[in-house]
């Protein structure tokens, strides 16, 4: 798993342990946090390499500058 999804699996789970302490008249409000804490942890857990530049940048970049 890339460094950078971790953040994404603590702030999902304060929205989703949020959702159920708030009280009173909020269901809108816990509703929203679950649906985005849920949404939120489903997305950090997907594999992707979206930490790392494009193809085309990561050639350019690994290229031996010239003299």
């Amino acid at each position: 798993m890339v460094e950078c999804q971790l953040p994404n699996l603590a702030i999902a789970a304060w929205l989703v342990i949020s959702a159920f302490r708030v009280g009173g008249d909020a269901a809108t409000v816990q509703h929203n946090w679950m649906i985005v804490g849920l949404l939120l942890g489903m997305l950090a857990l997907v594999p992707s390499h979206s930490a790392k530049p494009p193809r085309p940048w990561r050639e350019f970049l690994s290229r031996e500058p010239r003299a």
